[in-house]
């Protein structure tokens, strides 16, 4: 019984889209997610009413995410949305406007990545399995840098394990420049600040295309001029790869420390626990 109740009551949080867009997907992910979602939620709320009785308790919220309006409206519970995003616990249970109507505003941020937030939020997925089917549409770095305005630094480290585990496994990489969600521009262009792990998994990446790769695959799908080309207009991380280059390092490659990064591109410091090491010992014994 609590779990049909739950059912329906996560049918609200699917994205109000416009009669224009195709109703088949939201946000670049298919309407199954949510149902994964469902049937997730399912699960856990016919072996715990407690959390049950949260979803049915709750009161929903309103956040308009992006530009059009028609295209970024999201329902949520208010008690699950604050209980995993403290931003949204100070938003909304704070001394703020948003806390007297319930509803929030952010025209910066990108709906497909809001959407892959929702997504975890509700289901604890960082990339639903019909957004892995097709790679170019992952908006990993809008993700990214959305995760790094909530302040959800434990989120950060997840979302480049999952990324650096799918290359891995599916062996692909990035291209420089192209106008799709996961060229090494695009991903550049997310990352908040300098010292992020992002920026840090960039100067692996530009290493190891640099100095580890030399048959004619790497040479016609990464040529030398397109690189130069694009660390010339990218100043920082020039110096971040050259510096990088000429330090001694540890024991392992540039394709490992990329696609093996571990706490290196993490957020947390080196004297901190760090959150992901069982869900990625976890991933490697999957992988084994």
């Amino acid at each position: 019984m609590i779990a049909a109740a739950a059912l329906n009551i996560l049918s609200l949080c699917k994205q109000k889209t416009s009669e224009k867009e195709d109703q088949s997907t939201i946000g670049g992910i298919r309407e199954v997610d949510h149902a994964e979602m469902c049937a997730y939620y399912a699960k856990v709320l016919s072996e715990r009413s407690t959390e049950g009785q949260q979803f049915i308790d709750s009161e929903m919220v309103d956040i308009h995410v992006g530009k059009d309006e028609g295209s970024g409206h999201f329902q949520l519970h208010k008690s699950i949305l604050c209980e995993k995003v403290p931003y949204f616990e100070k938003m909304f249970n704070g001394n703020f406007e948003e806390g007297t109507t319930n509803s929030a505003t952010l025209p910066e941020d990108d709906p497909k990545a809001f959407n892959i937030l929702v997504s975890w939020i509700y289901s604890d997925q960082v990339f639903p399995v019909g957004l892995r089917e097709n790679q170019e549409k992952w908006c990993v770095g809008k993700l990214y840098l959305l995760a790094d305005k909530l302040c959800l630094p434990d989120l950060m480290d997840r979302i480049l394990d999952e990324f650096t585990f799918n290359m891995e496994r599916d062996n692909w990489l990035p291209v420089i420049i192209m106008d799709i969600p996961l060229s090494v521009e695009s991903l550049y262009k997310c990352c908040p600040r300098e010292n992020c792990g992002m920026f840090r998994l960039l100067v692996s990446l530009m290493c190891f295309l640099l100095l580890e790769t030399y048959k004619a695959h790497y040479l016609k799908k990464w040529p030398t001029e397109e690189i130069d080309s694009f660390l010339t207009c990218h100043d920082d991380l020039r110096h971040a790869v050259f510096k990088m280059m000429r330090t001694k390092r540890e024991q392992t490659t540039f394709k490992e420390q990329f696609l093996k990064p571990g706490c290196r591109v993490h957020e947390h410091g080196e004297d901190q626990p760090c959150s992901q090491l069982y869900r990625r010992a976890n991933k490697q014994t999957e992988q084994g």
